[in-house]
């Protein structure tokens, strides 16, 4: 089992117990008399596990992410070519004027 699974396993149950109390909570306030104001409690509860399971979520979806993009960054990384490059003294072209031509007189 990897530390991918075990991540999932972990947010999947970290979400389920999230849920089910939410569930639960919201269950037993609905016997409160009506001058409880429970009804803004159940909204409340409503927001607030929506808030922890998109926190819960959110993680696991950047790290999953940030995972893929490694892994692309290796795979291309790998399939580069190797540039070699020669360090030196860059080449000089000398021109030497040509020899004068003999004078032709007596």
């Amino acid at each position: 089992m990897g530390i991918d699974q075990i991540k999932i396993i972990y947010t999947y149950t970290i979400a389920t117990i999230i849920v089910v109390g939410g569930l639960a909570i919201l269950y037993f306030a609905r016997l409160d008399p009506p001058e409880s104001q429970s009804q803004n409690l159940s909204l409340v509860i409503a927001g607030f596990v929506g808030i922890a399971l998109q926190f819960v979520f959110q993680r696991e979806t950047q790290t999953s992410t940030a995972r893929q993009v490694e892994r692309g960054i290796a795979v291309g990384a790998a399939s580069q070519p190797t540039v070699t490059t020669n360090s030196g003294p860059p080449t000089t072209t000398t021109v030497t004027p040509p020899e004068p031509l003999p004078d032709d007189a007596p």
